[in-house]
């Protein structure tokens, strides 16, 4: 629609189905900071464009509709780096594309699926977790093709797996330190 907007709360309130919602800049949001909520009705795209979204907000994303996440600039850096609880609750639909999501600072949960969750061409890094990076639930359908899942110092789960799963061309990487005293 070529209006800019203060929020990426209040973009995905205003777009209609089909539009895309492209960042323009970097963007920061706090602890304290309301969680970005997709309803029901929504079918969205949210472009990186290069840009990283760091979030310290205990949920970024609560997604109950359709939601696709990508990266169309030519460098593919555009992420997301969650310092809260969850980066993404999923109880819609949603596709992960040509994009980097990170949990930095002791992350119990990256992403919690319900419903439908697909990983394309992805990276998902985990400095430490005591729980799950990916935890898809008895009603969740889980996709991952042509991406990596890496994580250090988990006490938990790469993935933790209630639904269906179906991983394709996935690598898997697990640096745990150990230090003695």
């Amino acid at each position: 629609t070529n209006k800019e907007y203060l929020t990426l709360q209040a973009a995905f309130d205003e777009s209609e189905s089909g539009d895309t919602i492209q960042m323009l800049r970097n963007v920061t949001t706090l602890s304290t900071a309301q969680s970005i909520t997709i309803s029901e009705e929504k079918n969205v795209i949210l472009d990186l464009n290069g840009y990283t979204m760091n979030s310290g907000a205990e949920k970024t994303f609560i997604n109950n509709g359709t939601l696709k996440i990508v990266d169309s600039s030519e460098e593919k850096q555009g992420k997301i780096i969650g310092n809260g609880v969850k980066i993404i609750e999923n109880d819609g639909e949603l596709t992960i594309e040509d994009t980097t999501i990170e949990g930095i600072i002791n992350t119990p949960e990256l992403i919690n699926n319900r419903n439908i969750l697909k990983i394309k061409e992805s990276n998902i890094n985990v400095n430490s977790t005591n729980n799950e990076i990916i935890n898809n639930e008895e009603n969740g359908t889980l996709e991952i093709s042509d991406s990596t899942i890496s994580t250090k110092e988990t006490g938990g789960h790469n993935i933790l797996n209630s639904g269906k799963a179906i991983i394709n061309n996935t690598q898997f990487n697990f640096v745990y330190c150990y230090s003695s005293s």
